[in-house]
Parts: C-alpha cells; structure tokens; sequence
C-alpha cells in the first residue's frame, strides 16, 4: 500500500511540474502572438476586407481570425523553442552522465586512472556526446527513427498519454 501511494505521489508531483512547464509554454505563445497581432493586423486586415467585399457581415470577425492565427502561430513557435531547450538540456544530462558512468567502470575494473575531480576528460566526453546527440535529436525532428519507433513503441505510448494527462 505505501508503494502505491509513493507511485501517485511521485505521479501528481510529475504531473504538477508539467502542468506548470504546458502553461508557461503557453503564456510565452500568447505573449508571442498579442505582440505580432498588431502588425500583422495592420497588413492583413485591408487585404482581408477587400477579399470579402461581398460579405460585409463577416467583417467584425477579421479582426479575431487574425488574432487567434497569430497566437495559434506564436504558441507553435514557442512549442518548438521549448522542444530544442528541452533536447538540449538532455543531452546535456545524457552525455555527462554515460562518460561519467563508462569511466568510473573503467576505473573500477582499473583499466585506466581516473578522477572525477581532477580530470576533465569526463567532460570532454560527455559534451562530446551531448553534441552528437543533440544533432541527431534535431536532425530526426525530435522523432524516434525507424527501426527503434517499433522497440520504443510502449514508451511513446506512455509519453501521449501523459501530454494527453497535461493539455487536459
């Protein structure tokens, strides 16, 4: 009964951060969009009006539709933006903590002198890492590759339910 209750607790906690993580994704999005809205009305709105010269009722919605394309248009930018911070700050995380773990086995088996605290090879290698892997992560669009999709398949799975679980 505790562990199930230390699972639902880890759970909300999890859930609560990327609620908070979904809505300031969001805010920036509109921030985005109200500060373009302008501009953007200023060009459009005449091109607009002259499109639908023979429907003078729908008019007063020009000035909506293009507010909420650019907040659809800023929000998408900001999910993007927040998509390669993320990336990057795995990979970051990633890279440190293989070379780290690779290393501090090699020095355990002592194949090869090493100190975290007076060695920066660690560092070398995790950055090393962090780079390809951030690359590779960009260069796939953020998105499993073929053959690991299939084997990865529970993973996505649980990974939409919980954006599923945070956009509700």
């Amino acid at each position: 009964n505790g562990s199930i209750q230390g699972i639902y607790t880890g759970w909300m906690g999890v859930l609560v951060v990327l609620k908070v993580e979904f809505a300031k994704t969001i805010a920036l999005g509109v921030a985005i969009g109200h500060f373009i809205n302008k501009p953007l009305t200023t060009v459009a709105q005449p091109v607009l009006v002259y499109a639908m010269k023979d429907h003078k009722d729908y008019h007063k919605w020009i000035p909506t539709i293009i507010s909420y394309i650019c907040k659809s248009i800023a929000i998408s930018i900001a999910w993007y933006v927040q998509r390669i911070i993320s990336a990057f700050h795995s990979a970051i995380r990633g890279g440190l903590m293989c070379s780290r773990g690779v290393l501090a086995e090699l020095n355990k088996r002592g194949i090869i002198e090493f100190d975290e605290d007076e060695s920066y090879i660690d560092e070398v290698i995790g950055w090393t890492l962090a780079a390809l892997g951030f690359y590779f992560q960009f260069t796939q669009n953020f998105t499993v590759p073929f053959p690991l999709n299939f084997v990865l398949l529970p993973f996505s799975m649980v990974e939409s339910y919980i954006i599923w679980t945070i956009s509700d």
